[in-house]
């Protein structure tokens, strides 16, 4: 090797200088290389992490969050014919959207109630869910539990707690004034711009 080194002095000069770029792309591509093979193998670690194996269920404090920025606190108005006269019916009842069905599922073992599919997907949307909550009985629970934890729609949380409260309180009976004025509150607040707000009485 030594005697062919002293035969040929200039090869590698003369190689290099031929090839300039030859460790610059090896390097590249070994450094490439390398950064496929971890990520390959943080893919295949996260795809063994998933919503369905993990042996817990969400925090209050998690789902309040999703209620905060994804969430709804309404307090919805029928009218009933089915006795012969129009009846004014009132719905307390919360729900979640997100376009991510699992987050909800995860949701759903803490506070209960049934995913619906909000919206299907289109060209330019995805597929949208959420998971929403009746009962006066079990949202006076829930809300119980979510209103410490709650920030932007706390106000909303603690006037429905006490609209379900008092009918559970007054049972089959009519609405009271405060019941009423629990309902305008909420529509005012959940309004979208200016609208007068419509009163019941």
């Amino acid at each position: 090797m030594r005697q062919w080194r002293n035969a040929h002095p200039n090869y590698m000069k003369n190689w290099k200088t031929n090839h300039p770029d030859y460790m610059k792309n090896y390097m590249k591509n070994y450094y490439a290389k390398k950064q496929n093979e971890r990520v390959e193998k943080l893919l295949t670690t996260l795809e063994d992490i998933s919503i369905e194996t993990v042996n817990r269920t969400p925090s209050t404090e998690y789902v309040a969050g999703i209620l905060d920025g994804e969430g709804s606190v309404c307090l919805g108005r029928h009218f009933n014919n089915g006795s012969g006269k129009k009846c004014l019916m009132l719905t307390p009842y919360i729900t979640l959207h997100n376009t991510d069905r699992k987050m909800l599922e995860f949701c759903k073992t803490t506070i209960g109630g049934e995913i619906y599919l909000s919206r299907k997907s289109t060209e330019t949307t995805k597929t949208k869910w959420q998971l929403s909550l009746y009962s006066s009985k079990k949202l006076s629970i829930i809300l119980t539990r979510l209103i410490p934890s709650l920030i932007t729609k706390r106000r909303r949380a603690v006037l429905l707690l006490e609209f379900c409260l008092s009918r559970l309180k007054r049972g089959r009976k009519g609405y009271s004034e405060r019941d009423l004025q629990i309902y305008e509150e909420l529509r005012g607040l959940n309004q979208r711009g200016f609208r007068k707000v419509e009163r019941l009485r």
